[in-house]
């Protein structure tokens, strides 16, 4: 039950800490043209909560190939049907 408690805690502090790199970032990148500056934004929010996600899933010990490899034949399956013409 700890370990539940510590991995949200993580997540949340994790999430918080990405918002305020990307304040940071964004605040850097405003000086580049506007579309510059949202792309970095969102490459930066993207990278940040990916990471805080598979941190906090290797903290609760989720087998992360395990979850990989679901998520590969997930987008397989899923993306199949749509190359069919």
């Amino acid at each position: 039950m700890i370990t539940a408690d510590l991995a949200t805690a993580f997540a949340i502090l994790g999430a918080a800490a990405t918002r305020a790199v990307v304040t940071g970032v964004a605040r850097a990148a405003s000086h580049t043209s506007p579309a510059t500056a949202a792309a970095t934004r969102v490459l930066v929010i993207l990278l940040g909560y990916l990471l805080v996600l598979l941190a906090t899933l290797d903290l609760l010990s989720v087998p992360l190939q395990d979850l990989l490899v679901g998520s590969a034949v997930t987008g397989v399956v899923v993306a199949s049907p749509l190359n069919s013409h």
